[in-house]
């Protein structure tokens, strides 16, 4: 799925952000966002938890909600 995210990401021109995080090195994050398989997506906007995604998208579904979580205020 990451081809389909950095596409999708590069259509939003800087509103949406990607961050790749090996969940066997990161077990603080892990636990903060109770990461419960992976891969897994957790949208956090103003530094609140918006959004989790654990399915597998095409483009046009991952562009819609990625769309909506930045319409989220």
């Amino acid at each position: 799925m990451i081809p389909v995210i950095e596409w999708v990401i590069s259509k939003f021109n800087g509103k949406a952000v990607c961050y790749k995080i090996d969940a066997s090195m990161a077990f603080d994050l892990v636990k903060t966002f109770k990461v419960p398989d992976v891969p897994y997506l957790v949208f956090v906007k103003h530094g609140e938890v918006v959004g989790k995604v654990k399915k597998e998208m095409n483009r046009a579904e991952f562009y819609g909600y990625v769309k909506k979580m930045i319409e989220i205020k």
